[in-house]
């Protein structure tokens, strides 16, 4: 049975779907694909008995479950009457019966009778318990085909508990969340036999789920065991045109390769999950690029910008660069360059942070003035005239730059103080349009939006880590 389950499809499609015609639906559109199907009986509401029939006509793809509330699943109602359901299901025939860790062994023995091959499950959906090595142990010593693990992951880092994981049985393992996702699209990293992605946006039946589509953009399933880069940073990661971006790139090219967003606060620790995962380069965000200088072997412009926003693994050696001068400088030069004769001789940057060193880099670059305005004077290491945050709306000035995380419907200029500059680059990226680029076209000024210095910048860091050729043009085609 052992030898079967390893040749299983590496997909386990899944869906919340309420009514057995939904359910109908999705089995038989993914019926002809290379997949497994979950079906989940605590979704049906109320529950129908004609799936029995459903179960039956796709057994060979079907893993059926029925999860209590205590799991995380949806069945309200007695524990004699889930277990009654999932015997049943059992008695169509599925690929696999999933059934939790916590229900009595009678139970389990009751579902191995009908001959169908059992998963045996755990989730938690507070984080990575203390005692997960016990439970593994207690799982292994219960007879079954294989067993899942599911944890809820709040840091990537948390990660490498799951990586070192061993059993002496075929596994699932996962990471649920937005920062397990590495655990999702390297699921072969992770010893796991399949992953778990939904039909469709409304289908998840976990947190951080990938659906179909984008499982497809991530190059699954070949992408599982083949080399990688990852977007590095806090949780804005997600928001990050990056992954949608680069995986287009990849797929329009003969290579299986993934760009995966990676959340975490432990840089460090999460650097080295990364090499043992496979990893040859990374991207790096806030808060972190100070750190990635600092244990890195930085070229001139990371030393030069005082942080580093791409690492590549080099053997033992961890390499960095900055490509963020730069994409400021090229499409604030072409902004300038649009307004004729006039021009431009100061700036004033709102933040202090990497973006701002870099904003204040490339505005030296064209020969421009710079002054920083940021709530923290201490953190303003520029070299540049500094002024208080609330001192910003007395100055003069050609040119404002945005370098502080505040994006979208909030902004970093009063909304009653009309902007006197003549070029506005707002380069934070945000989920909404730029409030701040409105209150610039109301002024007459030149908007730039952050996607401007993200493509550009995102050029350079794709030649630098991969060594092809990349235009700001041809990843402008590829924006969601």
């Amino acid at each position: 049975m052992i030898e079967a389950l390893e040749t299983l499809p590496q997909i386990c499609v899944t869906g919340r779907e309420a009514t057995l015609v939904q359910l109908a639906e999705r089995l038989d559109r993914f019926s002809g694909e290379e997949a497994l199907q979950e079906v989940r009986l605590d979704a049906l509401t109320p529950f129908d008995g004609d799936v029995f029939d459903l179960i039956r006509r796709y057994r060979g793809q079907v893993v059926a479950t029925c999860r209590p509330e205590r799991q995380g699943g949806w069945f309200g109602s007695s524990e004699s009457d889930r277990l009654e359901i999932l015997a049943r299901a059992s008695s169509m025939g599925p690929r696999l019966i999933d059934i939790e860790f916590d229900v009595p062994p009678a139970s389990i023995d009751q579902l191995k009778r009908s001959g169908s091959s059992v998963l045996l499950s755990f989730h938690d959906f507070s984080g990575v318990p203390d005692d997960l090595g016990r439970i593994i142990r207690e799982m292994e010593q219960i007879e079954v085909e294989a067993i899942k693990i599911a944890v809820q992951i709040h840091d990537a880092a948390e990660l490498s508990v799951l990586l070192a994981v061993t059993t002496g049985r075929p596994r699932v393992v996962l990471g649920m969340g937005a920062a397990g996702i590495l655990s999702r699209v390297l699921f072969d990293r992770f010893g796991s036999l399949w992953t778990y992605v939904s039909s469709g946006e409304d289908e998840n039946t976990a947190n951080g789920q990938l659906t179909w589509d984008r499982a497809l953009l991530y190059g699954f399933p070949e992408s599982a065991s083949a080399p990688f880069l990852a977007l590095v940073g806090g949780e804005q990661v997600s928001h990050s045109p990056g992954p949608v971006v680069y995986n287009r790139f990849f797929r329009g090219l003969p290579v299986p390769n993934a760009y995966i967003p990676v959340i975490t606060l432990r840089f460090a620790e999460t650097l080295e999950l990364l090499r043992e995962l496979g990893c040859t380069g990374a991207s790096v965000t806030m808060p972190h690029k100070r750190q990635a200088l600092l244990l890195s072997d930085p070229d001139d412009s990371a030393r030069s910008a005082g942080a580093a926003n791409t690492v590549r693994f080099d053997g033992g050696m961890l390499q960095s660069t900055n490509s963020d001068i730069e994409g400021v400088r090229l499409p604030l030069e072409k902004a300038m360059l649009s307004r004729g004769e006039e021009k431009f001789s100061s700036a004033l940057i709102l933040g202090a942070g990497g973006a701002a060193r870099a904003a204040a880099l490339a505005c030296r670059s064209l020969g421009v003035d710079v002054t920083v305005a940021s709530r923290r004077l201490d953190e303003a290491e520029l070299s540049v005239r500094t002024i208080p945050w609330t001192g910003r709306i007395g100055e003069a000035f050609d040119i404002l730059i945005n370098a502080t995380p505040i994006s979208g419907t909030e902004t970093p200029w009063p909304i009653d103080v009309p902007i006197g500059a003549r070029i506005v680059f707002d380069l934070a990226i945000g989920d909404a349009p730029s409030l701040l680029l409105d209150q610039a076209g109301e002024a007459g000024a030149v908007a730039i939006p952050a996607e401007e210095m993200w493509l550009s910048q995102g050029a350079l860091q794709m030649t630098w880590l991969t060594g092809m050729e990349t235009s700001a043009e041809q990843l402008r085609e590829l924006m969601p």
